[in-house]
């Protein structure tokens, strides 16, 4: 997938980002998506002004969008995007544990829940829901 700041289009094939000058059409870098230590990517989004962040196989990392540069790294089990809301990125395995990433950190809040269990997160982003057959549970993403 692809996304846009300014004067930079920032393509992801999976295993490389790559920068390209708006003006030129030059190539102004490529970057392995593996540097960020989250396997391949499936996703890339943009956050604030200038960061890329790169939501991988396991984990999210986020770089510099002018010129490549890893900013930070989150690494994580096998997952896949559950949720965003601004700084935060919220993950999901198979088994339905999630973790709650500070896209400004790359740290993250992990939650076990049971196999199967259901999740929403709150408008503002503050809490998940983890609904676990009878049993509804309340968590701070932060």
């Amino acid at each position: 997938n692809s996304i846009t700041f300014d004067n930079y289009y920032i393509v992801c094939s999976g295993k490389a980002l790559y920068g390209i000058d708006i003006n030129t059409g030059e190539e102004k870098y490529e970057v392995p998506a593996a540097k960020g230590g989250v396997g391949q990517a499936s996703l890339i989004l943009p956050y604030q002004d200038h960061i890329v962040v790169v939501i991988g196989e396991k984990g999210v990392s986020t770089f510099d969008a002018a010129n490549g540069d890893l900013i930070s790294s989150g690494k994580y089990k096998t997952s896949t995007l559950f949720d965003r809301k601004d700084d935060l990125v919220i993950m999901v395995t198979d088994k339905a544990d999630l973790a709650a990433f500070d896209v400004d950190t790359g740290k993250y809040k992990e939650f076990k829940a049971k196999k199967g269990a259901g999740n929403s997160l709150t408008s503002d982003g503050e809490h998940l829901f983890v609904y676990e057959k009878k049993v509804i549970t309340k968590l701070k993403t932060r």
